[in-house]
């Protein structure tokens, strides 16, 4: 048993590591699928958001076309803010799911929801990277067998595995990821996810195994989760060195990615010589320059704008820049809202409330500001990358009131604001480029449902 077509993802994985690595004979499986096969990078966009990359690979057509421009979604009436586990397939769906006649398996694919009537199966949610992981399978009892014969994924055996709409009857996982500066928890979260890399080569294996495929399709998150969190220990990067703990480790980051060569390698050598295989990445990974400014600066910049106060880390303007703050303990979202001033605190809603709502933007600064967003005149939607602002319109959103007219001046006098933002560190422009994604304030939105 086998596959004709086998389509494997590995997510993430930067293509500057892989050729760098390949030079240096650390991923030989890769380098032998390289040299045998066509070679090349694939390139998104400027203006497409890296978690719009997956929607259009899905459905072989741009965000412009089916509207998916990420799985958040916003009412503008209630000023709420949803995020979705998995992406809308109702009016475009799948690629794998145009031909009935093919036989398909589908395993792991990110932000995939089962589509009905598939001529296959599909088995969703086991170990997805984007950390809010929409659990189903077809048949229903598939994904529970392979839990039962192969385990839960070893990222969700630890103690901030949490479960969320179990209310809808959706069954979706989510998980807490350590401090970057905390080396020991660092290095356990990748033996976390070499154990899940053989894990889930085991489960491809036994699939393939299983019967023979007209399409296979499957993706390795690992390396991703490993890209956000572990770059800074081996590679170049703003944090490198600041992390607590043991330095004498081996890199964590390349160790998870030659267990994930040799789970390729594995792989391929149970292939037929007639098999097709793609070894695929839709985006990349490196240094993150976005996460802050995106999910901290531009919030708090916006906030100061319309309330002329800081709602965190609040400063002297021109005073010497104090010294980030290194803690290995806390949560991420539990030290910036350490930084909350008293003025902030009172308006800000606090990360823990959302926790306790089971909310999964809760570790999202960006959200704190949600309860704020009737009251301005624009605000910033939650993003994974890059910024996305809203004008508060009449007539659009539930209390607008920026009025319909004054649209293209604001957009002007917002854009100029942003332009003088700058690092305090560096004295670097933090904004690169200000895209106005409408002329007409209600033309088509492309974040409402």
């Amino acid at each position: 048993m086998s596959a004709s077509f086998v389509d494997l993802a590995l997510d993430a994985f930067s293509p500057v590591l892989l050729e760098s690595w390949i030079a240096q004979g650390r991923l030989p499986n890769l380098a032998k699928a390289r040299a045998k096969g066509a070679y090349g990078w694939l390139m998104n966009p400027d203006t497409q958001p890296y978690e719009n990359s997956w929607a259009a690979f899905l459905h072989g057509a741009t965000p412009a076309t089916t509207g998916q421009w990420g799985h958040q979604r916003f009412d503008p009436h209630r000023y709420g803010i949803s995020e979705e586990p998995a992406y809308d397939f109702s009016e475009y769906p799948p690629f794998y799911a145009l031909n009935p006649k093919r036989r398909i398996a589908v395993f792991d694919l990110n932000l995939v929801r089962s589509v009905p009537g598939l001529n296959g199966i599909q088995i969703l949610g086991w170990g997805t990277e984007d950390n809010q992981s929409l659990r189903s399978s077809q048949p229903e009892t598939l994904l529970a067998e392979l839990v039962q014969r192969h385990g839960e994924h070893s990222l969700f055996k630890t103690k901030g595995t949490r479960m969320l709409r179990e209310e809808d009857q959706q069954t979706v996982v989510s998980y807490r990821t350590p401090n970057v500066y905390d080396r020991k928890h660092l290095h356990e979260l990748s033996d976390r996810l070499i154990t899940g890399v053989q894990q889930r080569t085991q489960i491809i294996r036994d699939l393939l195994a299983d019967e023979s495929w007209d399409l296979f399709a499957t993706s390795f998150a690992e390396p991703h989760t490993a890209g956000h969190l572990l770059w800074h220990l081996g590679l170049e990067h703003p944090l490198a060195g600041a992390a607590i703990g043991d330095t004498e480790q081996p890199d964590p980051l390349l160790a998870v990615m030659q267990e994930t060569d040799a789970a390729v390698g594995d792989i391929l050598g149970m292939l037929g010589e007639d098999t097709y295989v793609v070894l695929f990445s839709v985006f990349g990974m490196k240094p993150n320059v976005l996460d802050l400014t995106t999910t901290l600066f531009l919030p708090e910049f916006l906030f100061r704008w319309h309330w002329g106060e800081a709602a965190l880390a609040p400063g002297e303007t021109g005073a010497p820049v104090p010294p980030g703050p290194i803690n290995d303990h806390d949560h991420w979202m539990d030290a910036i809202w350490s930084l909350r001033t008293p003025f902030g605190e009172s308006l800000l809603e606090s990360p823990q409330s959302q926790e306790a709502r089971n909310d999964p933007l809760d570790w999202n600064p960006l959200n704190w500001y949600r309860p704020l967003w009737s009251q301005m005149r624009a605000f910033a939607l939650p993003s994974y990358s890059h910024g996305m602002l809203r004008i508060n319109i009449e007539g659009r959103e539930g209390s607008g009131c920026v009025k319909v007219g004054e649209y293209d001046s604001e957009c002007d006098r917002l854009a100029e604001a942003l332009a003088g933002m700058v690092d305090a560190r560096s004295g670097r422009p933090m904004v690169h480029k200000v895209s106005r994604t409408r002329s007409d304030p209600f033309d088509d939105d492309p974040l409402l449902p």
